[in-house]
């Protein structure tokens, strides 16, 4: 349950475009996505993605992985000027210290029309469901 916590605090620190804290978080490796072979990647990625946030709806503890943590999320930036909105799934895996060791898509980003935007939700507190 305590992996739930520190992908919520993953996620605090991504959307404060904080790399330093981000490095904390994570093992030496650590496999990063596509888009961020290492952590010097996240520097690039803040300032290619304008005011980029991730709006979290649930944080998921399989039951068959309890070292993984699946986070749902809409991802928004500005891209020249406009608003742009992904539907996205992260699986963030830790080693027995509690440090990630992979962040990965456990389901690809999907581009959202504006119909189907969720408003930004700020810091609210987010659903934890502790069994996918």
């Amino acid at each position: 349950m305590w992996y739930a916590a520190l992908a919520r605090l993953y996620v605090e620190r991504v959307n404060d475009h904080n790399t330093a804290g981000i490095e904390e978080l994570c093992a030496t490796p650590c496999s990063l996505k596509e888009y961020h072979p290492n952590l010097e990647g996240f520097d690039d990625y803040f300032s290619n993605l304008e005011d980029v946030h991730h709006d979290v709806s649930s944080y998921m503890v399989p039951k068959v992985k309890g070292n993984n943590v699946l986070i749902d999320y809409q991802r928004l930036w500005i891209d020249k000027g406009q608003t742009s909105v992904v539907d996205a799934q992260d699986a963030l895996t830790f080693d027995e210290n509690g440090l990630i060791v992979r962040v990965a898509y456990s389901r690809r980003p999907v581009l959202q029309s504006k119909q189907r935007m969720r408003r930004r939700g700020g810091s609210r507190a987010h659903p934890l469901v502790t069994h996918a």
